[in-house]
């Protein structure tokens, strides 16, 4: 049984067809949009995150120690909700 979540994972794929690699230009693109975000929250407070690519895009890691409570969880539903509407586009998607 999972009791805390002890880290958040953002994830930024190009958005390409199935079985595909990103080409340099698609990479760019995530890695782009993950600087962006992580910028952000760096700026409201945030501390710095993990990053790195993925193989054919490029994630945010950052520590926590959040219960694993229904609160948690929709808290979590509404942000993975909320950057996948202002993250992705027919370039990039920010993955939920």
């Amino acid at each position: 049984m999972v009791t805390r979540y002890v880290s958040l994972f953002f994830d930024f794929d190009p958005e390409r067809p199935r079985g595909m690699s990103s080409t340099d230009v698609e990479l760019s693109a995530a890695e782009s949009r993950a600087r962006q975000l992580h910028q952000r929250l760096h700026a409201l407070g945030w501390p710095t995150a993990l990053q790195a690519m993925s193989g054919n895009g490029w994630h945010l890691q950052f520590r926590t120690a959040f219960p694993n409570t229904a609160e948690t969880r929709e808290m979590l539903d509404a942000l993975y909700a909320g950057l996948h509407r202002e993250f992705s586009d027919d370039v990039v998607s920010f993955d939920r």
